[in-house]
């Protein structure tokens, strides 16, 4: 058949076996193609038009895991906090560029309705708690004592867990205080079966600095030590990519 015929003279053209991934994943129908959302950087609360809260994080590592991905031929939604990383520049399926927690949640679980991806990896740094009121205009700095009273967000990776079970999580665990190794093995494999991931990745706050990242994946039955966020993304893919066998 002539569709066969045009299948091999690609092939034969494709030396590198990364081409030949990248190019399959384009020809091949959507129905077969890997769907992942994503979400990376830091989120934003404000504490009235100007000030506001948020967490430390660049979004380089989602950024490393999307490029990671779309190599392998992977159909990506990436939902960003503010970053200075090029997502625009992605071949991207979708880019969702937001600010809070709110907005970040509403855009996770419309594309978890609408894009029904196979796997949702979750780097993004979520605040953990929010003002519970925002002032309007700008604050006076006159004001002698300003108390602010936080109130808890909404935890993203549990309630696309609730609400799409089928959906594969992969969760980040920032912590503070690193650990002796079996602490760590410990701690991931309680974290990931109580959590019921697909993965997770374990990481320590102070050990990471721009030239590392040393982190823990864990996934059912394996734990393996990465070093750097081009590996740990690496990795990820070699998952995701590996579970067609699943």
């Amino acid at each position: 058949m002539a569709w066969r015929t045009f299948f091999k003279k690609i092939l034969v053209s494709m030396n590198k076996s990364t081409q030949l991934r990248g190019n399959l994943g384009k020809i091949l129908p959507r129905k077969n193609k890997i769907r992942v959302l994503i979400t990376a950087g830091p989120t934003r609360a404000y504490f009235d038009a100007i000030r506001y809260l948020t967490n430390y994080s660049t979004g380089e590592l989602g950024y490393q895991i999307s490029r990671a991905l779309l190599k392998e031929g992977v159909e990506v939604i990436a939902v960003t906090g503010p970053t200075k990383h090029p997502f625009s520049k992605l071949p991207l399926t979708k880019l969702i560029e937001i600010e809070t927690n709110d907005q970040m949640y509403e855009a996770v679980i419309t594309e978890c309705r609408k894009f029904r991806p196979n796997f949702a990896i979750f780097t993004a740094a979520v605040l953990d708690f929010k003002p519970e009121k925002i002032l309007p205009g700008k604050t006076s700095s006159n004001k002698p004592i300003w108390r602010i009273r936080l109130i808890p967000t909404a935890k993203i990776v549990d309630e696309v867990g609730k609400l799409f079970p089928h959906i594969k999580r992969i969760g980040f665990k920032l912590d503070y205080e690193p650990c002796p190794t079996q602490e760590i093995k410990k701690h991931g494999i309680t974290l990931l079966n109580k959590k019921k991931y697909y993965a997770l990745v374990l990481n320590f706050f102070p050990q990471i600095t721009k030239k590392a990242h040393p982190a823990w994946l864990f996934t059912s039955g394996t734990v393996k030590k990465c070093e750097g966020k081009t590996n740990i993304a690496k990795q990820l893919a070699r998952l995701i990519i590996g579970s067609r066998k699943d």
